[in-house]
């Protein structure tokens, strides 16, 4: 069972680095064309139709160059946010957070006691902190093949009750991933 005197100090530090990372330059600029535009661009079309399952730059133009996923995300955070730049971030910035804890995930199975470090050292890098400050499909597709990953270390090093669950998980995440980016998302499948 969880509880919160099981969570050392340097946990909870490093886990408002990554919130703080993640969450405190969301709406410091507009949205940059073309990529966050043309996504946004898109995710509002959905808003506006109501169709979300038909991706559209314009009311004559479809986009269909990548799974609907990140539009979806894009959307669901506009509606209940409002049209704001930070909105439209808001999902990559979570995925960005789903990444940190996977990372953690993966050094609780792999590498005991290591937790934290891996995951500040995740955060800290200059390349996932700006990636997730900009709209694109990469950081919901990394998420779900972080998630992937866990669910796989789990299932391979972990506790042997989870191993079923973490099995499903997997191939779930895949999924999303797939959703998110099209076949790119399976290609951690090649190293499991």
């Amino acid at each position: 069972m969880f509880s919160l005197s099981n969570v050392s100090g340097r946990a909870i530090a490093v886990a408002g680095l990554v919130l703080l990372v993640a969450f405190a330059f969301l709406g410091m600029r507009g949205l940059w064309e073309p990529d966050e535009g043309r996504y946004t661009n898109v995710a509002l079309m959905m808003l506006d139709r109501g169709d979300w399952l038909t991706p559209m730059r314009n009311d004559l133009t479809g986009h269909w160059t990548k799974p609907p996923m990140t539009y979806w995300l894009i959307a669901a955070s506009v509606w209940a946010f409002g049209a704001e730049a930070w909105a439209a971030r808001l999902p990559i910035a979570l995925a960005f957070v789903v990444c940190a804890a996977c990372v953690a995930w993966i050094a609780r199975n792999c590498a005991p006691g290591r937790e934290a470090k891996a995951a500040l050292v995740f955060a800290t890098m200059l390349a996932p902190f700006l990636a997730a400050q900009l709209v694109t499909t990469d950081f919901p597709l990394a998420a779900a093949e972080a998630v992937a990953m866990a669910c796989y270390a789990q299932a391979r090093f972990g506790a042997v009750r989870w191993r079923c669950n973490a099995w499903l998980g997997m191939w779930a995440a895949f999924a999303i991933a797939f959703l998110v980016k099209g076949p790119p998302g399976l290609l951690p499948l090649l190293a499991v």
